[in-house]
């Protein structure tokens, strides 16, 4: 299954799913479609929205959730199915440099984004026989499912991104590549206290190639040598 992504196809990927009705005939194949692009057609993927691969369905897929780089992939498998999510409740504050495989150019390149995204979240969903479960996510779990929930309203990290910058992939190799504290990849700020989600501001294609794709390369990565203030308070 061809990736649909933001250069050859924008229209799709900005569509809102749509809810999946039990019972449904291609489901089963659907899921397997996923997985198999997680597992073998997606480096440094964790995981997959439906849409992301042309099904506009609210169908989530995690290979794995928790951090790690792309010259060493977590191990971590999950193989989990999230249908019809609803995230119901979120609590604290991170912010993280998040790329996205739909974000990708056929060279590899993407843009990267500083998002703020909750600490812990509480989801309502259902498995892929229909039966309604809840589960609490924290920490980069948290962050990652959020990720691909926005997907399902079509919604990129870039809409929501404090910072962004254009990056060759060997540059996001190099930033995975060093500790979290260097760069300040990953930070907590809360753990407990009140979410506040950024403003939704799409950026189309034609807009993020203007303001940070066609910046010449040091002032591209000047932004990642920028410190953030210590986190962790609850």
């Amino acid at each position: 299954m061809k990736q649909i992504t933001i250069w050859e196809n924008e229209p799709f990927l900005r569509q809102r799913s749509k809810e999946v009705v039990f019972p449904d005939k291609d489901l089963k194949g659907e899921i397997e479609i996923l997985k198999d692009y997680c597992y073998n057609g997606g480096v440094g993927v964790f995981a997959m929205a439906a849409v992301q691969l042309g099904i506009p369905k609210r169908l989530i897929f995690v290979m794995h959730e928790e951090e790690g780089t792309i010259e060493k992939p977590p191990r971590d498998n999950r193989n989990d199915v999230y249908i019809n999510p609803q995230i119901v409740e979120r609590k604290g504050e991170v912010t993280y440099w998040e790329a996205c495989a739909s974000l990708w150019n056929k060279d590899g390149d993407l843009f990267a984004g500083k998002v703020r995204r909750p600490y812990q979240i509480k989801i309502k969903y259902q498995d892929e026989f229909g039966k309604v479960k809840t589960r609490t996510m924290k920490d980069f779990a948290a962050v990652m499912f959020s990720h691909e929930y926005d997907h399902l309203d079509g919604v990129l990290h870039t809409d929501k991104a404090e910072e962004i910058v254009f990056m060759k992939r060997s540059e996001l190799r190099g930033l995975r590549g060093q500790r979290r504290e260097a760069l300040s990849q990953y930070m907590i700020f809360s753990k407990k206290g009140e979410y506040k989600p950024p403003e939704i501001m799409p950026k189309s294609y034609e807009e993020l190639k203007r303001d940070y794709e066609d910046l010449p390369s040091e002032e591209r990565l000047k932004v990642l040598g920028e410190r953030n203030g210590e986190g962790e308070n609850e």
